[in-house]
């Protein structure tokens, strides 16, 4: 049993976090048996490359092509150091991911405590989410950025402000996403006439991400941010929102596409595809401004701190950045675990229900769609019922969208805020 000193450290969080621990870890251990068993090829396998080519003195980027951002090959190292080889590499990054959700449930609890009497239900239920995407939370590194943005939010919403502002720095030079919780977050300082702090934690972020960035920039300027232009040239990857539609549209014979796989993923190529990828970034920046002035005009109609309306708000910016993407890699889902977790908290039963099963929804559809048009798949195409897998997905997405966009016109109008669950 841990002192009680540890208990203090993390206080009423700590149940909730041992029945994570407990029920997480046995899941994980199965998990591994079946991998092993199964024959299947790690992720983790271009993740140990990246990290072998680190330990023998090459620097990222000028020494060899990467694309992750500095922080996301740094989380590569990391396991490396104490593995040595494939197998006991993937088992290293798998517990490193498993603390950053430790983390995490914490976090979640820490930030569900203001909305409902029992916040341990909330942890429970991130620990559902993790279960039914524990490949990806196991075998990708996405769960760290989401854990650092989340922590930064909670941190933030706490009061403390230089560390959720370094948090959100990390977690932007982790997977980039992060960033764009910034302007949300100065927003709300700023309308609560906190300017100043506002100020500082752009400079905090500013100073985080520029000591990150500088081995890389003394080492080689020209190639340091290579990993930006290397996402920058991809092309519209299958599951994105686009994809999914032209996808559909193609079946329908009504346009012409041709699948082809490169920069690490399946894309979509023809004439509509393209006109799709080069207005994506364009509708992404346009998406984003709106929320933020949305978000700028809501709080002016609100009183006291409005945590809930903060949390829905990067909510929004976050899922913005996933159906407004060309790309939309299944992993991507973990970045909105907490969020579904929040929400459940703080929609009235009904709601919560609501947001709970259409998450769930989307998430088998993922790991349906990782079946029918990864495992099962022959030859580059997609097949129809591969493509309807990703639609459907992508539509609960978009559910989830319109039920944010509804929230915030509600807002505007001065509708009564929804109560806390009971």
């Amino acid at each position: 049993m841990p002192s009680a000193s540890v208990r203090d450290v993390f206080g009423d969080a700590w149940p909730g976090m041992v029945r994570f621990s407990a029920v997480f870890l046995a899941a994980a251990v199965v998990y591994y048996i079946i991998f092993v068993l199964s024959g299947i090829t790690s992720e983790t396998v271009l993740y140990f490359g990246y990290a072998e080519a680190m330990v023998s003195g090459q620097m990222p980027y000028s020494g060899f092509d990467a694309e992750y951002p500095p922080m996301g090959m740094a989380l590569i190292l990391i396991p490396r150091l104490f593995s040595f080889n494939e197998l006991s590499y993937q088992i290293a990054f798998g517990v490193m991911m498993f603390l950053f959700l430790l983390a995490g449930a914490y976090f979640v609890h820490g930030i569900c405590s203001e909305f409902s009497p029992r916040p341990a239900r909330c942890v429970d239920l991130y620990l559902l989410f993790c279960l039914i995407l524990i490949d990806f939370v196991l075998d990708r590194y996405d769960a760290a950025p989401m854990v650092m943005a989340l922590g930064g939010l909670y941190f933030l919403l706490k009061g403390r402000d230089g560390v959720g502002w370094v948090l959100i720095a990390l977690g932007t030079m982790a997977k980039l996403y992060p960033a764009i919780l910034a302007p949300i977050l100065m927003i709300w300082m700023i309308r609560r006439g906190r300017t100043g702090d506002a100020a500082k934690g752009l400079g905090i972020c500013m100073a985080v991400c520029m000591v990150c960035m500088l081995p890389f920039l003394i080492a080689e300027p020209s190639t340091a941010f290579s990993f930006m232009g290397y996402h920058a040239e991809r092309g519209l990857q299958v599951e994105s929102v686009a994809a999914g539609f032209i996808m559909v549209l193609s079946e329908l014979g009504l346009t012409d596409i041709t699948f082809m796989f490169e920069y690490g993923s399946d894309n979509i190529y023809g004439h509509l595809p393209e006109i799709a990828a080069d207005l994506m970034i364009p509708l992404l920046a346009v998406a984003l401004i709106i929320i933020y002035a949305v978000f700028y005009a809501i709080l002016g109609k609100k009183e006291g701190e409005c945590h809930g309306t903060v949390i829905t708000a990067c909510f929004a910016v976050t899922l913005a950045f996933m159906v407004l993407n060309k790309v939309l890699s299944s992993q991507y889902l973990v970045w909105i675990i907490p969020y579904a977790v929040m929400l459940w908290a703080m929609l009235p039963a009904s709601g919560g229900k609501r947001t709970s099963w259409a998450f769930i929804l989307a998430v088998g559809l993922t790991q349906l769609n990782m079946v029918v048009n990864y495992a099962l798949r022959t030859g580059s195409d997609f097949s129809a019922v591969g493509i309807m897998v990703i639609f459907l997905r992508n539509i609960v997405l978009l559910w989830f969208a319109w039920k944010l966009i509804e929230r915030g016109i509600g807002s505007l109008r001065g509708d009564p805020p929804e109560p806390c669950r009971t």
